[in-house]
């Protein structure tokens, strides 16, 4: 920062305030700092976890800033890419439209039929003997508009995440 200089007629005066630096407006920390505003515990140290991961592929992806604008589909677009690292997506999973995950086009478009949306929120996802695998992560909680989970038939170890707890709506979790 450097120091404010006023010009009078007759001399100079140093204001002593420093100016203040802009915030750093970045698309990762904005992202990063919504994502944290809604669920404090979740960390993107880590190169390799499903969360660093989704937040990485959405940094590249040329969709996902068009949804920008709308926090609640941003957060459903990182909890959705978190979901398919978290279970193997890329490797195990044997949906008949594993590739159709992860594209550069809206979320309600990925894995059809497994993700139905109404006005582009995802209702419901229906994910039946898809070969998911490892642990289901906390982040679906992020899915307020989610009414239905189906996950039966698939290998996820572990506990129910708490945050599913987080989805008011939800109505159907088999």
């Amino acid at each position: 920062n450097f120091p404010l200089v006023l010009k009078h007629q007759r001399h100079q005066s140093i204001l002593t305030t420093p100016v203040p630096s802009p915030a750093p407006t970045s698309q990762e920390s904005v992202w990063i700092q919504l994502i944290q505003s809604r669920m404090p515990s979740i960390s993107f140290e880590n190169s390799t976890s499903p969360q660093r991961l989704a937040l990485d592929w959405m940094l590249g992806d040329s969709f996902s800033p068009l949804v920008a604008y709308d926090d609640d589909r941003l957060l459903q677009r990182f909890a959705l890419a978190v979901l398919y690292y978290s279970t193997n997506g890329p490797t195990n999973w044997d949906l008949e439209n594993r590739d159709a995950w992860l594209l550069n086009s809206t979320e309600c478009s990925w894995g059809e039929p497994g993700v139905s949306c109404t006005n582009d929120v995802v209702t419901w996802l229906w994910l039946n003997n898809g070969g998911l695998s490892g642990t289901f992560p906390g982040e679906i909680g992020l899915m307020s508009s989610l009414k239905r989970l189906d996950l039966v038939g698939n290998n996820l170890e572990g506990t129910i995440p708490t945050e599913i707890g987080l989805l008011s709506s939800l109505t159907v979790l088999s």
